[in-house]
């Protein structure tokens, strides 16, 4: 499709695709599927521009998406297994828009550890190929690799990376930003101004990334 682009129609297809009922394709399905390849497109752009190095899982951030990436990988073998395509779309939609983009690559801006990025972000476009072969083929080769990325292994569960702590504590840093930004919306403050502010919580909260991502001074 010249005007939207051959990934944006698979996917708008694959994402209206239920099982059992009529194909309900609309123009505003597939300008979906473009919005999401322009998403990936610029992330991947952003995460290119910082230096790969060792990976390392040791932040919360990235303990956080190795752990949602693996969901994501879970959710999709399943959905294909079982033929439900739009399922499979949804789990890799959510984890690239929704985690990956929203909140980790957020989480990393400050970071100058940025090879667990890259890997996390490699099996993600393997995650998506199937649905999206033209965008992750060429995001591969703009990575280094010289083959093509459909000789790859399809990524599989792997229980290393399952973290309940982390998906715990991001879970806090994620209610907490999202309230605040909300009190900001409410009450008209322009995100640019910082705030001061007490956080009681019981636990560990990742009392830094939430100052980064609310712009708030806490205490």
């Amino acid at each position: 499709n010249d005007k939207y682009g051959t990934d944006a129609v698979r996917f708008g297809l694959l994402v209206a695709a239920a099982p059992g009922n009529d194909i309900a394709l609309s123009e505003e399905v597939i300008l979906r599927g473009r919005k999401f390849a322009n998403k990936i497109w610029n992330a991947s752009g952003l995460l290119f521009s910082k230096l790969p190095n060792e990976p390392k899982r040791e932040s919360l951030a990235d303990r956080w998406i190795g752990s949602r990436l693996n969901t994501a990988i879970d959710r999709a073998n399943k959905s294909f297994e079982a033929h439900r395509y739009h399922e499979a779309a949804d789990a890799v939609w959510t984890f690239f828009w929704d985690e990956f983009c929203d909140w980790y690559l957020e989480l990393k801006k400050s970071d100058t550890d940025w090879g667990f990025a890259y890997e996390a972000h490699e099996k993600a476009l393997l995650l998506l190929h199937p649905l999206m072969p033209f965008i992750t083929e060429e995001l591969w080769h703009r990575r280094g690799h010289e083959t093509s990325i459909a000789l790859e292994r399809y990524p599989q569960y792997d229980p290393a990376l399952h973290d309940p702590e982390a998906e715990r504590e991001m879970k806090l840093l994620q209610d907490v930003v999202t309230q605040i930004r909300g009190l900001r919306a409410d009450h008209k403050i322009d995100k640019k101004t910082k705030l001061t502010g007490t956080l009681a919580v019981e636990g560990v909260a990742p009392v830094e990334k939430i100052e980064q991502l609310a712009n708030v001074a806490l205490s």
